[in-house]
């Protein structure tokens, strides 16, 4: 019979993840002498080390509390401060960052922070997964459109540059408690965020959901909307 894993097994394995780029900032710190282009990449990894220990973080702070205080928030802000978030990670791998948000009056009641982190590190799975693929093109495209329960939040990017669907992120869940990398099929190395993305969307009382936007595939996450706050 298959041992059931704790969350924290998963959790576990997030933490021996984070080795992988420690071990790259010391080998890169050994040739730094002397070399900008050297010092870049540490200072690169170090930023996108610190990034992942952060979403961890707030991920446990958020499982470990009843409830996160919500606010109103302008998706098209986020959007904005998320697309500003993912130049570094953008130009390391060659990766166009687009906006697409037609609504930007609007607001929705949600966790600016864990919203923002959540929508990074989905966008840094896809930068690094087309990367990965040797994607010719690469581009993600950031959006927020209205749904009928309010807005629709997340990352979007060609079919053929992430290996995505509604089936793949439903096994995926299944996983969680049974597999220490639960969502290591999207990409290779997307395990880790994903988890991460998913417990922090979690806690916005939603979850991530794959979403189509013309030919583009992605994950959202799903707000309610303020309609006293919106401006017409």
């Amino acid at each position: 019979m298959q041992r059931r894993l704790d969350v924290g097994d998963v959790f576990y394995t997030l933490a021996e993840d984070l080795k992988t780029p420690l071990v790259r900032i010391a080998y890169k710190a050994e040739l730094a002498t002397g070399s900008h282009k050297n010092i870049q990449e540490i200072q690169q990894t170090v930023a996108g080390t610190l990034q992942l220990i952060d979403a961890y973080l707030l991920a446990v702070r958020g499982q470990q509390q009843q409830a996160l205080v919500f606010e109103p928030v302008s998706p098209s802000a986020v959007i904005a401060d998320t697309a500003y978030d993912l130049i570094d990670v953008a130009k390391k791998f060659s990766c166009q960052v687009l906006v697409d948000v037609p609504h930007s009056g609007a607001y929705a009641l949600t966790h600016r922070k864990s919203l923002q982190t959540a929508l990074t590190a989905i966008g840094t799975v896809f930068i690094e997964a087309q990367n990965a693929l040797q994607t010719k093109n690469r581009a993600i495209t950031l959006s927020s459109y209205k749904t009928k329960q309010g807005f629709a939040v997340g990352i979007f990017c060609a079919d053929d540059s992430v290996h995505l669907n509604a089936q793949l992120l439903s096994q995926a869940r299944s996983h969680v408690g049974r597999a220490a990398r639960p969502y290591v099929g999207f990409a290779s190395g997307a395990s880790s965020q994903l988890f991460i993305a998913e417990q922090l969307a979690q806690g916005l009382q939603s979850g991530l959901r794959t979403a189509r936007r013309g030919k583009l595939t992605g994950l959202v996450v799903d707000l309610l909307a303020t309609p006293q706050l919106t401006l017409i």
